[in-house]
């Protein structure tokens, strides 16, 4: 008797449902590691619970045009926080223009 092979279109939906259960983990130790690194999950699936996305910036579907990705990046690259010695470079900087003038 020949052993039964699963199709390859099933192992692909099995990987790919594998992959959406863990990325909320992968995003939560990510966001530890380095939380002030914008996160962006772009998804063919959707929409997704609130609870799968608590530690991702934001959620895009591949269904979107190319400019809300481009739009949605720079929003992400804009808004982040800056880091401490970028605060204090940036009060350093405009105490000393100010001394200046």
């Amino acid at each position: 008797m020949k052993p039964h092979i699963p199709r390859s279109s099933n192992l692909r939906s099995d990987w790919k449902r594998s992959l959406l259960s863990d990325f909320d983990v992968v995003a939560a130790k990510m966001k530890r590691l380095k939380w002030h690194v914008p996160i962006m999950l772009l998804s063919a699936y959707g929409p997704l619970p609130k609870s799968k996305l608590e530690a991702v910036d934001t959620f895009l579907s591949k269904s979107q045009p190319p400019k809300i990705l481009l739009s949605t990046l720079q929003h992400l690259l804009n808004s982040r926080p800056k880091l401490f010695f970028s605060r204090w470079l940036d009060t350093w900087r405009s105490r000393n223009e100010a001394v200046r003038q």
